[in-house]
């Protein structure tokens, strides 16, 4: 008996009754770090921070970062009214032997599609999506949002180099060079006329991981509601000629023996960006194929989004933001880092902020920060961990103002959020973005969401206007 259970991000589930097998079944999902999931067949948008790193480097970034940046899926509780599920920023499917999970975000209607989550991608990855696709289930629903991400790896992956691996050929000519294969050789070459029939291993990139990259985008481009986005972006069109020139040996008939051959994720310290790509182009080739995930016994399987991740990247498209800067303090490199303290294990980063008069590397000022909460501040006090942020990052930058950027559902009341700090002064609020709840479709939700964006960069030109001058 299968058990489906609907959520919505940052919520919980109704109080469940469950058999014996079935709890193992959601212990298996629920409060476990999602690092562990991952390899059992969980994909993740974006990877788990560091996830591309090695333990060591993993430890070590994070401790610099102060924390541990390794969410769970699901917290499971438990009382005298029977077991219940917590939700927190990631949205997507998960399941375990008889368990389907949904977790769709708060801003979908019930019963209906997830216009909010689709919106955010596509503007996260700066994409031209004309609607969002058309599927039976929410699992599926889901699934049809994997290709959009197929650009995005790629160039990721390929900006490493083209994945090389050993492999063992097969050779029968005359200027041998790896072990001689004498049952082949008799069987090729009697009567003698000067071939060897021989075995060697090459460092090729020609290999299981490029050619099921090659399968991977030889289906999508078939499918006229995706080809463009094969071809809209030169970065993305020279990569695919890099990974065509790769692959000689690609067969359209061999998809299966290829996606057979990566059922082992592949590990290389110099091509790290090429896990997650393969584990996404075995997700798309097996949708493809019309795989039923339920069926995949004794294990975890799922398709997540971190909405908070993509919330704070839909922000920095917004033409309001284009002119503060996005530290992007997900991404390990540190090039592209703020470091606002020392020694290195200190090192803290805004979403966003705005450079103040004299700003250097060295003395950084501001006289704006701005801070992505996807959280339902509409409604509640401001939590005080968030309050003890932005003053760290108002005293760092020596910054007068610090907002707050949340959703909250077209139509509902929000409290007005402002806070005068005493000791060396200055002021945090809370900004709001509505999010449509009538939409009839996604072009009219779209529409809806730029109104919305208007508004909002209204909102922005007032508060840089009030800032204080120096």
């Amino acid at each position: 008996m299968t058990i489906a259970l609907t959520l919505t991000d940052n919520g919980h589930s109704p109080y469940l009754e469950l058999t014996p097998a079935q709890l193992e079944s959601v212990q298996r999902i629920a409060g476990r770090p999602l690092s562990q999931l991952q390899p059992e067949g969980v994909f993740v948008f974006p990877e788990t921070s560091g996830s591309q790193l090695s333990a060591a480097e993993r430890a070590s970034w994070e401790y610099e970062r102060g924390h541990h940046d390794d969410p769970q899926i699901l917290t499971l509780s438990a009382s005298e009214r029977g077991y219940q599920l917590h939700s927190n920023n990631l949205v997507g499917f998960v399941g375990c032997d008889g368990i389907d999970i949904t977790i769709s975000s708060r801003f979908a209607p019930h019963d209906g599609a997830d216009f909010f989550l689709y919106y955010l991608i596509q503007k996260a990855l700066r994409l031209t999506v004309l609607d969002l696709p058309h599927a039976l289930t929410p699992q599926e629903q889901l699934l049809k949002l994997l290709p959009l991400l197929f650009p995005v790896y790629l160039q990721r992956a390929l900006s490493q180099g083209i994945f090389k691996q050993y492999q063992r050929r097969a050779y029968n000519d005359r200027r041998p060079k790896g072990t001689i294969d004498i049952a082949r050789h008799l069987r090729l070459n009697l009567p003698f006329v000067g071939k060897v029939a021989y075995n060697t291993r090459e460092f090729s990139c020609d290999n299981p991981v490029t050619e099921l990259i090659r399968h991977t985008y030889e289906v999508l481009k078939h499918q006229p509601q995706l080809n463009h986005l094969l071809t809209a972006n030169a970065q993305v069109a020279l990569a695919l000629k890099q990974l065509i020139a790769a692959t000689p040996s690609y067969r359209p008939q061999e998809r299966r023996a290829v996606i057979n051959a990566n059922v082992r994720p592949c590990h290389h310290p110099l091509f790290t960006a090429y896990r997650p790509l393969q584990q996404l182009c075995l997700l798309i080739l097996r949708n493809e194929g019309g795989l039923n995930f339920s069926q995949q016994r004794n294990k975890v399987f799922g398709v997540l989004f971190d909405i908070s991740f993509l919330w704070e990247e839909y922000l920095a498209t917004l033409p309001a933001f284009q002119d503060l800067v996005h530290p992007k303090n997900n991404d390990p490199d540190p090039s592209t880092k703020l470091y606002l303290a020392q020694p290195r294990k200190l090192r803290f980063y805004p979403d966003f902020y705005l450079k103040g008069e004299g700003f250097t590397q060295d003395e950084p000022k501001a006289s704006l920060v701005v801070d992505a909460k996807y959280k339902n501040y509409a409604q509640t006090a401001l939590q005080r961990p968030d309050v003890y942020q932005l003053m760290g990052y108002m005293y760092a930058l020596k910054a007068q103002h610090a907002l707050m950027l949340s959703p909250l559902k077209q139509g509902e009341e929000a409290q007005e959020h402002c806070y005068q700090l005493k000791g060396y002064g200055g002021a945090i609020s809370v900004a709001y973005l509505p999010i449509p709840q009538t939409a009839s479709s996604y072009s009219d939700f779209a529409a809806q969401m730029q109104r919305s964006e208007v508004h909002l960069s209204q909102h922005m030109t007032t508060v840089r206007a009030a800032l204080p001058t120096t």
